[in-house]
C-alpha cells in the first residue's frame, strides 16, 4: 500500500512531505533530511499500487510516537494503519479453491488401565 507522511503548518494546512510503498507485510521507512518538528504530523493509508483493497482496508491515520533520539538521529514509529475486515467486501472476488475443513482424526483406542499395587506381581 501507499503511506504518505503528513505534517500540518500552523495554520492547520496539511502538506504530504513524503509517500512511500510499503513491503508485502505492510512495513515501511522514510528518510527526512534535516531536523523537521514531526509534532503535527501523522501517516495515512493514500492508496493501493494495484488498486486491491480485497486483502486489508485502510485505517484511520496515526499520529507518530517517538522512539530513538540520539546523534542527531530520530526515529519514529506508527501504529497499524492496514485492517483486516471480518467479511470480504461484497465486491471481492470469491476464493476459487475454498479452504478444506478441518481434518478428522480416528478415536484413540482407550490405554490399559494400570491399577497400582502394593503387592508384587508373581
Amino acid at each position: 500500500v501507499n503511506v504518505a507522511l503528513v505534517c500540518a503548518d500552523q495554520g492547520g494546512a496539511e502538506k504530504v512531505l513524503m509517500q512511500e510503498t510499503s513491503n508485502l507485510v505492510g512495513a515501511y521507512s522514510m528518510r527526512l533530511k534535516g531536523s523537521p518538528d514531526m509534532r503535527r504530523c501523522f501517516a495515512r493509508v493514500v492508496g493501493s499500487p494495484q488498486g486491491n483493497w480485497c486483502t486489508a482496508s485502510a485505517g484511520p491515520a496515526r499520529s507518530l510516537s517517538p522512539s530513538v533520539s540520539m546523534f542527531g538521529v530520530s526515529f519514529y514509529t506508527v501504529d497499524s494503519l492496514l485492517l483486516q475486515p471480518a467479511r470480504p467486501m461484497s465486491f471481492c472476488p470469491k476464493s476459487l479453491n475454498p479452504r478444506p475443513a478441518h481434518p478428522v482424526f480416528p478415536a484413540i483406542p482407550p490405554l490399559p488401565f494400570l491399577q497400582p499395587s502394593a503387592c508384587p506381581s508373581r
